[in-house]
This record gives structure tokens, sequence and C-alpha cells, in this order.
């Protein structure tokens, strides 16, 4: 006695069920080709259990006989260390992109080489006391000193206006890229959630999966992260070593405003407010920090050496000035430019009021020297402390070290063009190689659609044929019908 003809059916059923399946995984994944982090998906098909006929002929029978096929999985095809290399190369690379921007900025507002620019207005200031010179007594020549003087002042405010904004700006970006992080990191815990919940019932996650290694990707873009996955597919996430994600738990960033760093944000747990920073080493914000406060690099390192060179052309050029005399009878010992500011120096650079007077100004700039030290209604053709004055644009600087003012400077300017270029080139090299990484993941992960449509029509056969099987045996079913009618 062999196997009821009735067996084909569950046969037949499940083979309709399997390439049914297949094909809703094919759709999905054809719908999803272009859905940013989507990971193709396969279906994994397994033979069922085989069924042993029972017989009186055991011994003469075919043995085992199969049942059909079942799902066994549907996985997403995604590679791991792939993931991970791709999370270390966004870091690094949006930590440069961050700096490029800022080293970009800061080279346009120093705007060299230019026509109008610090360097050229430095010249142009000594250059008029060395007109003042070979025409001391020149009201015309004068008015021009006093002019450039006025107008390298108002430079140095304006560049350290604009150093100070885009200190403030990049702070403002700090905090904003914090609450970015935040963000994500809630949306991870209640991703964990989810996924715990999935993988309890015993199913794969997919989607979940890929929206889990979305936002691991797009927290990398702001800082390094550690990832430690479990195996029902929640992830806890460490940065700097401490735990910011675990399972559903999340502690979120918070910014303090630090009173000892001009109340720019430090960046701490939000459960630990009075202890240490968190440690950031790379990222979007590892680059904003650094180019807010660092001291060798940073906009702080610019604003320092701006006010270090306003202060020693005021202080030289004041002392000279104070040597000299102007056409009136008001004595020496008078300053050209306002007493320098012990901070913010460039900010506050301007004449003196003994020089801004609308009346007596002019007069008063100390282009002559009376030799005998009695003051006097000065020489109307002795110039030469204003020649002096105009010597000191080639004096080399101790506390510049050793450099003239125009050394300082093109140095300053030069090293800022430096780091940009090796940004730059450290951006174009990063990307290079995280594209190199999103191929390789494509090549795992991503969806071919002429392989889908390849697949569509194999399963589309095979669905097919399931269902010529069970016309078949609706045939069988008929004629056995038929028989007992």
């Amino acid at each position: 006695m062999g196997a009821s003809p009735f067996f084909g059916l569950d046969i037949a059923l499940r083979g309709l069920q399997a390439s049914r399946t297949a094909l809703d995984v094919i759709s999905h994944n054809v719908s999803n080709a272009n859905t940013p982090g989507y990971s193709r998906q396969e279906i994994h098909l397994s033979p069922t259990d085989p069924f042993t006929v029972p017989s009186f002929w055991r011994p003469m029978d075919v043995g085992q006989v199969g049942t059909g096929v079942k799902v066994d999985s549907i996985e997403r095809m995604r590679d791991q260390s792939i993931e991970r290399q791709i999370r270390t190369s966004t870091y690094l690379l949006k930590e440069y992109e961050a700096r490029e921007g800022v080293f970009q900025r800061l080279e346009a507002i120093f705007n060299e080489p230019g026509a109008v620019g610090l360097s050229s207005l430095i010249n142009d200031f000594f250059n008029s006391f060395q007109e003042l010179s070979a025409s001391p007594e020149s009201m015309v020549v004068r008015a021009q000193v006093k002019q450039n003087g006025e107008s390298l002042s108002e430079y140095f405010n304006r560049l350290a206006q604009e150093l100070s904004s885009l200190r403030e700006d990049t702070d403002d970006n700090i905090r904003v890229v914090v609450s970015g992080i935040n963000t994500i990191l809630r949306q991870l815990g209640k991703t964990n959630e989810l996924l715990r919940g999935v993988t309890a019932s015993g199913d794969n996650p997919n989607d979940l999966l890929d929206e889990r290694d979305r936002l691991l990707e797009e927290l990398s873009e702001y800082i390094d992260i550690g990832v430690v996955e479990s195996t029902d597919g929640t992830v806890n996430v460490y940065m700097g070593g401490r735990v910011v994600v675990q399972d559903e738990i999340v502690t979120e960033l918070a910014v303090v405003d630090d009173i000892n760093n001009n109340y720019y944000a430090s960046i701490k747990m939000e459960n630990d407010l009075l202890g240490s920073d968190v440690a950031v080493g790379s990222g979007e914000l590892k680059g904003l920090i650094d180019l807010r406060d660092n001291t060798e690099f940073g906009i702080v390192s610019y604003q320092n050496d701006l006010d270090d060179l306003s202060y020693y052309i005021t202080s030289y050029v004041n002392t000279q000035h104070q040597q000299g005399y102007g056409l009136l009878n008001e004595g020496n010992n008078h300053n050209f430019f306002a007493a320098p500011a012990a901070t913010n120096t460039a900010l506050n650079m301007s004449l003196d009021a003994w020089i801004l007077d609308p009346t007596r100004g002019l007069s008063r700039i100390a282009a002559s020297t009376n030799s005998t030290g009695v003051p006097g209604a000065g020489l109307s053709g002795d110039g030469s402390n204003a020649l002096a004055i105009a010597q000191i644009q080639n004096s080399t600087i101790s506390q510049l070290g050793g450099s003239t003012f125009n050394e300082y400077y093109d140095t300053m300017i030069s090293q800022l063009g430096v780091y940009s270029q090796e940004e730059s080139n450290k951006v174009g090299n990063q990307d290079f190689l995280l594209n190199q990484l999103y191929n390789f993941r494509d090549s795992v992960s991503g969806v071919s659609l002429d392989e889908e449509a390849a697949k569509m029509m194999m399963y589309e056969n095979s669905l097919n044929a399931a269902a010529q099987v069970i016309h078949v045996i609706d045939e069988v079913y008929d004629t056995l019908i038929g028989l007992i009618d």
C-alpha cells in the first residue's frame, strides 16, 4: 500500500507558499532599492522533513518521500566589519570637514593677499610716516597719517570682531550638534526596545536592524562611538568610555556654560554635570571644539596672534611718538594710539584722544625731535621722529619672536593657508576612502534590479509550477470521486 494521493497537495501548497513569500521579499527589495540604509533581504529555503510511507510491503517500497519546502529565514545582507569601517571613516571625515569649513571662513576673514588687507594697511600706515618725515609741516600729509592710523585701527577692530563672531558661531554649532546627538540617542533607545520585542517572538527584525545601523552611522558623523551588539540585535553605545545607550536606557549629553572659557559650551553627561567633560575623540564635534579652543591652530590662536600684533604696533609707535613734538608748544610724552588694553587689544585699538582732537589733533602728531629736550614749537623742517616711527616697521620685535610686524603677520597667514590645505587634503582622501567603503557595502547590501528581476522570474515559474501541480491533483480528486460515484 503506497502513500495517499492527497499527500501531494500539501507539498504543492508548501511550494506555492514559499514561492509567494519569496516574491514578497523580492517586491520589498525592489521597492527599497533607493532607500538610504536599506539592506537587501534574501529568503532561505530548505526541504521539510521527509515522510516514510507506511506499507505492508515495506521491503519492496521506495522508502522516504519528500514533503516539500519551508522558509527557514529571511535575512538581510550586511557585513558588520564594513559597517564598523564606515563609522570610523565617517567620523574622521566629518571632523576634517568641520575644520576645513572653519579654516575657509578664517581665510575669508583675513582676505590675504588682497588689495585691502591688514598687511597693506600696515604698509600704508608706516609709509605715511615716511612721507611725513620729508614734509613734517604739511597738514595734508598729517591728515593722511591720521587717516591711515584710523584705518589700521578699524581694520584690527573688524578682524577681532569677526573672529569673535566666528568663535561664537562655532560654539552655537557645538550646541546644535549636541542636540542632534541626543535626538539620535533617544531614537536608538526606542529602536532597542522594538528590537527586543521582535526578536523575543523569534523573528528577524531586518528593517529595524537597518534603522539601528542607520542611526549608528548618523551618530558617527557627530562623535566617535563604541558599539557592542547583543544577540537580540540591541546595542550598547559608548562615548569616551561612558555608556550612553544601554538597552532602552539612554543617558543624554548636557551642555554646561563654562565660566572659565567665556561661557562657551562644555560637554557633560546629564547625570554628572559637575564631573569631567566627555572625552570627544573625533567627529564633527571634535573638529568644532578644536577650532573653537585649540591654542595652536584654533580661532583663539588667531585672536591671540592678532592681539599681540596690535599690542606691539601700538606700544612701539607710542613709545617713539612720546619722544617727539608736534607743531604746537604742548610738550612731548603723548601717545599716538590709545594705550593698549590688557585684553582684546585688537578689538579696542584706536587713536589716542590727543590725536583725535578735531582742531589740534593733526598738529599734535609728533614728527620732529627736540634734541635739547626743551619743549618748544617744534621745527617745521624736522621730521626725524616721523622717520624713526616709519623705521619701526622694519625693526625686529623680540616679543614677536624676532620678526618684523609684517613678517609676523605673513607667517600667521601662511600657517593658516597650510592648515587649510592640509584639512582639504584630508577631506579629499577620507572622502575617497569612504566612497570605496560605500561601494563595498553596496556590493553586499545593495539591491540590483537586474538580479531581482531574474529571481522574480525564477520564483514566478516555481509558483506557476506549484499551481499546476495543485491543478493536476484537483483532477485526480475529480477522477477518484467519479469512481466512487
